[in-house]
């Protein structure tokens, strides 16, 4: 009688295991670039459900748009790439008057990191996390 009890418990929990991949493991995610004369920012971001956004303007005043929904098999990627990245551990916020930047909010906290477009010494997986993220989104991206 224990036997199907088993049974039932692992599917149950292999059920939810693959439920945890709908969902990225952080509550919102954005990155871009900004800076210059003007100040614009161009930022792209994906919420904790998948849902894929890009803004552009100032600070202030930017204008959002919806561009796209990841599908389970791209949530699932960005969450390794994500996990990679301790980002309770990191900081860094170096602007140049070009730079790039990443916003991870988590659990109620935000951890922002910036660097100039010409840093060399802004950290490795932060600017690695940034080229996939990057990558990932151009798919979404309209054509100039």
């Amino acid at each position: 009688m224990t036997f199907p009890r088993i049974i039932i418990s692992m599917l149950l929990l292999g059920s939810f295991a693959c439920s945890s991949s709908k969902k990225l493991i952080y509550n919102s995610v954005e990155f871009g670039s900004g800076g210059g004369f003007t100040g614009m920012e161009k930022t792209y971001g994906f919420t904790e459900d998948g849902e894929i956004y890009a803004t552009e303007g100032f600070h202030e005043s930017k204008s959002q748009e919806k561009i796209g929904t990841l599908d389970k098999k791209n949530i699932k990627s960005i969450n390794k790439e994500l996990k990679k990245v301790k980002v309770e551990s990191i900081k860094y916020n170096k602007p140049g008057n070009l730079f790039h930047f990443i916003e991870i909010e988590k659990d109620g906290k935000t951890y922002r990191y910036v660097w100039g477009s010409g840093s060399k010494d802004a950290p490795s997986e932060i600017k690695e996390l940034y080229s996939y993220l990057m990558q990932q989104i151009s798919s979404y991206t309209k054509k100039e």
